[in-house]
């Protein structure tokens, strides 16, 4: 049975993604207002937080119709190919696991 497809599941996976677009949404917004502050309030030089801001919303977006199985097999996949080169050169220098 997979459990990346069961409703509480997906309710907790939406719920950790919206946690983290809201905290990326906030430290973009103390960035823009900091920005602001140093130039003395032009508005040119919140430009760049507007667009990295839209951008966020735009893979928030994509991601979040992604099924959650699909999200978690394309993250695990890189890390367990990491895991297992860190262990064969764990093995190679004579360490045994």
């Amino acid at each position: 049975m997979d459990f990346t497809k069961l409703d509480g599941f997906k309710v907790f996976y939406y719920l950790v993604l919206l946690l983290i677009f809201v905290a990326l949404m906030v430290f973009l917004l103390k960035s823009a207002k900091e920005s602001l502050r140093r130039t003395g309030g032009k508005w040119q030089s919140v430009i760049d937080e507007a667009f990295i801001g839209f951008l966020v919303l735009v893979a928030f977006t994509i991601i979040a119709q992604i099924e959650p199985s699909s999200i978690i097999s394309f993250l695990t996949k890189p890390l367990t190919w990491i895991w297992d080169l860190v262990l064969k050169a764990l093995r190679f220098v004579g360490i045994k696991i």
